[in-house]
Parts: C-alpha cells; structure tokens; sequence
C-alpha cells in the first residue's frame, strides 16, 4: 500500500488536491486518508492517463440486505487496501459510511456502524451479494512503477453533513462544506 501526503489549494469554496504517488508495484493500491474522494484525474508523470478503478467488496450475507441494517459481511476484498475505519462506500444509488472495518487487513471480514443514507442519498434494500465501491482506495491498473499524479476533492467527513443531492437554490452556487 502506498501511503498519500497531500496539499491544495482553494478555488471557489472546493479545495482541489494534488499529488504525486510513487508506484510501489504494478497494479498497485492507493488509499487516500480522507473519507472519500472524487479523483479529478489522475495521470502517469510521464504525462499519459493512468487507468485507476475503486477498490471493491462484495457484500456476503444470506438474504436481501434491508435498508435499516448498520452491519454486514463481505468478501472478496483487496487485502490492505482499504482503512479500518471511517471511510465511504457506494452501493448502488446509496452512499454509506463505515464506522469499523474488522477485516481491513484481510479479504473478508464485516463493516459495523454503517451510517446509511450518507450525505443525503437515500438509504435502499441491496442484493445480498452486491458490490460496495470504496471511496478513498483505488487500484492502477497500469502495468507500469511510474509516478502517478492525481487531483481530487475530499468529501465532507461528517457522513450527515452537506446534502449533495440537491440543487443548489442560487445558480452557478456551491453547496458549503464545514
């Protein structure tokens, strides 16, 4: 795993990151160590685009996953590619942020104090085996060890914080983030 130092810069109320990861290994994984990120871009220093997907865990439980349930199994994870705590997954239409992770260094394990409903999504029934997309871990998929440089935005870490999902009431206005 490589670990992400940053810094930014304001532009109109967003704070835009960038910076430079050193490849430890083909396909290797980053994880950043905000919540959840929305990657801008992200390309090789050679200047060539980098081919990046988010890491994933398929949920592992019996039946239908009703939208009220804050603990579930998975399977099937990169092994140490995502925090043990504390971060945002997307599931479906739904965005839910994890309290515990109790097989962050491993491939299977389950996520406890799920918040559900984060950031103003709203909170659905989910397939028993569906995928939840990490939002802060991110496999290169490049078979290459160059430098890779990417630009993000953070999302907000209090998961009840702003609501995304609407329209702003004033156009060309940004929703605050505090």
């Amino acid at each position: 795993m490589t670990v992400v130092t940053k810094y930014g810069f304001p532009l109109v109320g967003v704070q835009f990151k960038t910076v430079n990861v050193a490849c430890a290994a083909q396909n290797d994984d980053v994880v950043f160590d905000d919540a959840g990120v929305q990657v801008i871009c992200a390309r090789l220093t050679t200047g060539a685009a980098a081919t990046i997907t988010r890491n994933t865990l398929a949920a592992a439980e019996a039946a239908t996953i009703a939208s009220t349930v804050t603990s579930i199994a998975y399977d099937s994870a990169v092994a140490g590619a995502r925090k043990s705590s504390g971060y945002y997954c997307r599931w479906d239409n739904e965005i839910v942020f994890v309290g515990a992770d109790s097989g962050a260094s491993g491939s299977s394990g389950t996520l406890s104090g799920i918040v559900r409903g984060a950031l103003g999504t709203t909170p659905t029934s989910h397939a028993s085996t569906s995928t939840l997309y990490v939002m802060n871990s991110f496999n290169l998929g490049d078979n290459q060890t160059a430098d890779v440089e990417f630009t993000w935005v953070a999302m907000p870490p209090d998961p009840r914080g702003p609501d995304f999902t609407k329209t702003p009431s004033t156009p060309g206005s940004i929703p605050s983030v505090t």
